[in-house]
This record gives C-alpha cells, sequence and structure tokens, in this order.
C-alpha cells in the first residue's frame, strides 16, 4: 500500500489506494456496469475473473427478475471468490451521452453507498 490517501467524509473514514479493487479486504466491492450486467469490459472483467462465473450468473438473474438498471440504480450480487462478500453494481454516465453527467455520477456513488448500508455492508472498494 504505497501509494494512499486518507480523509473524513460525513463521519466515514475515505481512503483511496493504487491497487487492484478485486483483492481489497473489504465488504464490498463497487462494479461500474452496463445496463444488463454484462460484465465484459474493463473492472467488471476483472471483478468476474477474480471472483468466479458466479458473479455473472446471479447478475443474469438479477436483470431477468428486476429488469436493466438506470443509472443511478444498485443492484447487489455476492462476491463469489473475491475477498469481499459482495459486488455493488452500479450504473455510471456515460459522459459523452449524459445531459448532466455529474449529477449522475454523484446519484451512482449515492446508490453504491446506500445498497451497501441497506446490507449491512462497513466497508466498500
Amino acid at each position: 500500500m504505497d501509494n494512499f490517501a486518507l480523509g473524513r467524509a460525513g463521519g466515514a473514514t475515505v481512503m483511496a489506494l493504487e491497487g487492484d479493487v478485486t483483492r481489497q479486504p473489504v465488504e464490498a466491492v463497487v462494479n461500474s456496469a452496463n445496463e444488463i450486467l454484462q460484465h465484459n469490459e474493463s473492472v467488471a472483467t476483472a471483478i468476474v475473473r477474480t471472483g468466479g462465473r458466479v458473479i455473472q450468473e446471479e447478475s443474469d438473474t438479477w436483470v431477468l427478475d428486476n429488469g436493466p438498471i438506470e443509472p443511478g440504480m444498485a443492484a447487489v450480487t455476492t462476491g463469489g471468490m473475491l475477498q469481499a462478500s459482495h459486488v455493488i453494481h452500479v450504473v455510471g454516465p456515460y459522459f459523452d451521452k449524459a445531459e448532466d453527467p455529474g449529477e449522475l455520477l454523484a446519484s451512482s456513488v449515492k446508490a453504491a453507498l446506500a445498497a451497501a448500508h441497506e446490507n449491512g455492508l462497513a466497508s466498500v472498494a
């Protein structure tokens, strides 16, 4: 943990680390997802590669049961074989398509933190 920053926000301790999000000793990992939770790009691919196919399978079931997720919403699956017990999937804004990408990004972060709180998860990467 060579590169990090530490701060406080709203009663929470916030630490920014440089490293592999799939290997953090936290209760939940937040995944920047697409609307249909197909984890075939970027961080999502790494999460499924490390955590196992069960994360994609649970994501597929979530979409079948609930429909696609919209920006500012969150879906929660288990973490499979990750150190984290859960993955919180959120759709952030597409900055080239969003009318107010900053607001959509803020709502996605709030949705991820609300999902962590609702599931009793105290540490999130």
